[in-house]
């Protein structure tokens, strides 16, 4: 028997049968603690400088502590477009049975993705933070002036994106969901293959990358995280 075992045995983690040692006790709680906290600790090395920079706190603390279910994560640089026009995702998007998307700042693409979701029969729900809810109400229900739209071309346009967007901000909307703070992430994006997830930075700034993940228990833990967030947001009705 090794020193090491032999610790063990008498510390009461394992135990002899035979010929052969088994954890017993609190042996394999230990050994899941240890899992865990190795998973975090080789998440965390993997991408340091991410994760120092990030605002974790609109995380529900259960979640926040398994964090290491994201599993390998691969950081996506962000510019001004939204991340699921990026071409590989919105292709993963556009083929997925089921989209959850949360949205904190209201990006002028989403009405138009969400319009594509229901014409091609994707099961979607949509999180959007009150405070961007009714920046959207503003930005598009309220009425233009007709110099604003004396351009023919221009106004064609925008009366088709505000019919698009009407979809969204319609009362009777079942797929749509109203959070009422501001604690959580810029967005989340969930579909059949992969997480996306993007936190806002701690000096305030605009998020500028954002995390991946498509292993399996990346997929489980958005979809718990999103549906946190969804019970606590009413839908408009």
């Amino acid at each position: 028997m090794t020193p090491q075992i032999n610790k063990l045995v008498k510390t009461g983690l394992m135990a002899k049968e035979g010929d052969t040692y088994r954890l017993s006790g609190m042996g394999p709680v230990v050994v899941a603690n240890m899992e865990r906290l190795l998973g975090t600790l080789e998440l965390y090395e993997e991408n340091m400088d991410y994760w120092k920079n990030h605002d974790l706190s609109s995380l529900p603390p259960y979640l926040k502590e398994r964090i290491h279910e994201l599993g390998s994560c691969r950081i996506v640089p962000l510019k001004k477009e939204n991340i699921m026009l990026r071409s590989g995702f919105l292709n993963e998007v556009l083929n997925s049975s089921k989209v959850l998307l949360l949205a904190s700042v209201f990006h002028s693409d989403i009405p138009f993705l969400y319009s594509e979701l229901l014409g091609r029969g994707i099961d979607t729900n949509i999180i959007i933070t009150e405070t961007a809810f009714k920046s959207m109400q503003k930005e598009l229900l309220e009425e233009k002036d007709v110099i604003e739209l004396k351009n023919p071309l221009f106004g064609k346009l925008f009366e088709e994106y505000r019919k698009e967007a009407g979809k969204l901000l319609n009362s009777e909307n079942p797929d749509v969901f109203i959070y009422p703070g501001n604690e959580v992430p810029a967005s989340i994006l969930l579909t059949d293959t992969f997480f996306s997830i993007i936190f806002y930075e701690k000096n305030g700034n605009i998020p500028r990358q954002g995390i991946c993940s498509w292993d399996p228990g990346a997929l489980s833990w958005g979809e718990e995280l999103f549906m946190y967030y969804k019970c606590n947001s009413p839908n408009q009705k």
